[in-house]
């Protein structure tokens, strides 16, 4: 059957390999806090997902070079992001020790 092996499921994992004309990270982003797995959390516990609702997702995906384009893009945003927050963590450290020091 030509289904086979295109998921693997059991009670608490799930894993999607993305087919050769899919950039994985692409894929990633698309699923990840997609509307139509959204539906299912309810907000309180773990989403569970059936292999039915996977089969169910369907996505028009752009050719291949442009979500490499798209995936490039969104992972560099998302260093940007780390670094600022990284910054941003030192700066309130360095904040809250002038703070204990500034009377001493």
């Amino acid at each position: 059957m030509d289904s086979d092996n295109k998921y693997s499921l059991n009670q608490r994992i799930a894993g999607i390999t993305p087919s050769s004309d899919i950039n994985s990270y692409f894929l990633y982003i698309l699923m990840n806090r997609n509307r139509y797995f959204l539906k299912f959390d309810d907000g309180v516990g773990q989403t569970n997902l059936s292999k039915k609702d996977i089969e169910k997702f369907k996505e028009n995906y752009p050719l291949f070079d442009e979500q490499q384009k798209i995936a490039n893009l969104f992972s560099k945003i998302q260093t940007l992001i780390t670094r600022q927050q990284n910054k941003l963590t030192q700066l309130i450290a360095l904040k809250k020790y002038l703070l204990q020091n500034l009377f001493i």
